[in-house]
């Protein structure tokens, strides 16, 4: 598979970023593994309808959202705006639209 401009201008880049220290800290830090094997009893099994989240992005993503202490609206935006970045992309409205309660 080719890469995008996106890809190789980020391959070649030197210096990381605040983001990027922060989650190789966190993964350097937190047992995922631990923590996964606890919790994987518990998390929602795959039957009909929707399949879940995988349990290590959904666990890294609610760790990311306390630690910067990021509400449900302001974690979907911060996934939104380094996923389009990440893939060069104009940033695009992601997710689900969010309902008139959640903008008050």
């Amino acid at each position: 598979m080719q890469s995008t401009f996106a890809e190789l201008e980020y391959s070649s880049k030197k210096s990381k970023t605040w983001r990027e220290k922060f989650l190789e800290r966190m993964d350097r830090l937190i047992p995922w593994q631990e923590l996964e094997d606890r919790i994987r009893p518990h998390y929602l099994k795959a039957r009909r309808g929707r399949r879940p989240h995988p349990l290590s992005l959904t666990l890294r993503v609610h760790c990311v959202q306390l630690f910067c202490n990021a509400s449900d609206p302001g974690m979907e935006d911060m996934l939104c705006k380094r996923t389009a970045r990440k893939s060069g992309r104009r940033r695009r409205r992601c997710g689900r639209r969010r309902s008139i309660r959640s903008s008050m």
